[in-house]
C-alpha cells in the first residue's frame, strides 16, 4: 500500500498544477476582456448610445443627467419655455441675471449681461450653448464647443488624424459652422479609451494647461497616476480659460500657477481683457468656472479625494458589476 503513495500524490499534486495553470490562463482571457461586449467600440464611437449596450448601468446614469431639481447641493429648477425662432427649448432654468441684476450691469458690454442661467446636467450642455442669446446674438468661435460637445472625433476629422490639428482648426471657425461637426454632448469616448475603457485626456488645451504649469516634457496621459486622473478628466473643461489670439485658441492660463494671484499675474502679463466694460469703459476680466483651480488649493486635493469620488461615486449593482452616478451631484449619497 505504502508504495501507491508517491504515485498518488504525484498525480495529486500534477492535477493541482494542471488546474492551477488553467485558472491562471482563465484570468488571463478575461483581462483581455474586462467587460462583456455586446457591441465593438473604436475610437470613432461617439454615441453614447452605443457605449450603452456595453455599459448599460453607466449609460442609465448618463441619461439621468436629464433630472431637473434643486438640492441642498446644488441643480437647478425646471421652467416652462415658449419656443421662438432663435430658442428652440420647451424647458429652461433660471436666469441668474433676472434673479441678481446687479449682474447685468457689473458685465455691462459682455454677452453673459444679455443671458446667464442656472446650469443644467451633461445632457443639455450643447442644446443649452446652441440656444444661448450669448451664441444666438453674438459672434463666437467654434472653441465654445470644447466643454459643451463630444468634440474628440470632430477634432481628429478636421485635423486628417491629428487631433492637436483638428483642435485649431475648429476653434478659429465661427460657432455656426464648428457646431455642425458635432452631434452629442460630452460622451463616453471623450474621457475612456474604446478598448480599455481607461481613463484618458482628450482636450488638447488640458494637455497644454499642464505642460505650461508642469514643465514642457508633462505629458499627463502618461505620468498621471490614476487617482489624478480622476480630476483631470473633468478638469478637460471645468477651467477658467480664455480664447488666445486671432486664431482664438483655447488656453488655460496657467503658465505662473493655479492661484488667482497668478492667473491675475499672467493675464497682466500677455495684456489680456474679457471684455470692456460700456459703462465705465475699464478693461474687465470674468472668471469662467475655475473648479479644478479651486479644488488644486484645498483639503481635497491635498487628501487626494479626486472630483469623481464625490460627484461620480463608485455604483455597486445587484450583480456585482460596479457602475458610477454620472454628474448627479449626489455629495454623501
Amino acid at each position: 500500500m505504502k508504495r501507491w503513495i508517491p504515485f498518488v500524490l504525484a498525480v495529486a499534486g500534477t492535477a493541482i498544477a494542471a488546474a492551477l495553470l488553467v485558472n491562471i490562463f482563465e484570468k488571463k482571457q478575461e483581462a483581455k476582456n474586462p467587460f462583456f461586449r455586446v457591441v465593438e467600440l473604436d475610437d470613432n464611437t461617439d454615441d453614447p448610445a452605443v457605449w450603452g449596450k456595453n455599459f448599460p448601468l453607466q449609460y442609465d446614469s448618463y441619461k439621468r443627467t436629464v433630472d431637473q431639481a434643486r438640492t441642498r447641493y446644488g441643480g437647478s429648477e425646471a421652467i416652462p419655455h415658449v419656443r421662438t425662432a432663435k430658442d428652440q427649448r420647451d424647458v429652461v432654468t433660471q436666469s441668474k441675471i433676472e434673479e441678481d441684476p446687479r449682474l447685468k450691469r457689473m458685465w455691462l458690454g459682455y454677452p453673459f449681461s444679455v443671458d446667464f442661467r442656472e446650469e443644467r446636467g451633461h445632457a443639455y450642455m450643447l442644446v443649452d450653448q446652441q440656444n444661448t442669446k450669448r451664441v444666438t446674438e453674438f459672434k463666437q468661435p467654434g472653441a465654445c464647443l470644447n466643454c459643451h460637445a463630444s468634440s474628440y472625433v470632430a477634432m481628429k476629422k478636421a485635423g486628417g488624424g491629428d487631433v492637436v490639428k483638428g483642435f485649431g482648426a475648429l476653434n478659429a471657425q465661427p460657432y455656426a459652422e464648428a457646431v455642425q461637426a458635432v452631434k452629442h454632448p460630452v460622451s463616453c469616448i471623450d474621457c475612456h479609451e474604446p478598448k480599455t475603457m481607461q481613463l484618458r485626456i482628450t482636450r488638447p488645451a488640458f494637455v497644454e494647461g499642464m505642460r505650461a504649469l508642469k514643465g514642457a516634457a508633462y505629458d499627463v496621459n502618461t505620468m498621471a497616476g490614476a487617482q489624478e486622473m480622476r480630476s483631470y478628466v473633468c478638469a478637460q473643461c471645468h477651467v477658467e480659460y480664455y480664447f488666445k489670439g486671432p486664431e482664438k485658441r483655447l488656453t488655460f492660463p496657467w503658465h505662473k500657477g493655479l492661484k488667482v494671484d497668478n492667473i491675475y499675474d499672467y493675464y497682466a502679463e500677455v495684456k489680456h481683457k474679457d471684455f470692456e466694460h460700456k459703462e465705465t469703459g475699464a478693461s474687465a476680466l470674468k472668471a469662467q468656472h475655475p473648479e479644478f483651480e479651486l479644488w488644486s488649493q484645498g483639503v481635497h486635493a491635498r487628501s487626494g479625494v479626486s472630483c469623481a469620488d464625490c460627484h461620480m461615486p463608485p455604483k455597486l449593482c445587484t450583480d456585482g458589476d460596479a457602475g458610477h452616478l454620472s454628474d448627479r451631484r449626489r455629495v454623501g449619497a
